[in-house]
């Protein structure tokens, strides 16, 4: 699935190799080819979300929603942390996405879809294959 998110993933993979400046065009005219250029300034806003991610050490929490107290308790008490740093996210549909110590913890409804979304397309392939 190409979001920004995906893109964004991708870019930080091709950058890692020799050659990444012809890997990053061969993307971005692919990119050009399904006529999706408008979702570079998202797949920017989503490398400078992984980078700041990167830099700390904190607890992040990134929401659709603000967090109760309650909830914010309940997250701190999960991870063993004491503070952690809220960031609403407009492009999530309801829950959080959490980020310590270098893993991702996703519980929004948008992440749970575009894992629905892969697995009925690998399923269809593998039915129309059959």
């Amino acid at each position: 699935m190409m979001n920004s998110q995906n893109i964004a993933k991708l870019f930080v993979k091709l950058s890692q190799y020799p050659n990444a400046d012809g890997r990053i065009r061969v993307l971005i005219d692919e990119l050009k080819k399904r006529r999706m250029l408008w979702i570079l300034p998202n797949v920017r806003n989503e490398l400078m979300r992984m980078r700041e991610r990167d830099r700390e050490h904190v607890l992040l929490v990134e929401t659709s929603d603000p967090l109760s107290p309650e909830e914010r308790n309940r997250i701190e008490t999960l991870f063993g942390e004491h503070g952690l740093r809220e960031v609403e996210r407009e492009d999530l549909i309801l829950g959080a996405e959490m980020y310590h110590k270098g893993k991702v913890y996703h519980g929004s409804v948008r992440w749970s879809l575009d894992q629905l979304k892969k697995r009925l397309s690998t399923l269809s392939k593998k039915v129309y294959e059959d």
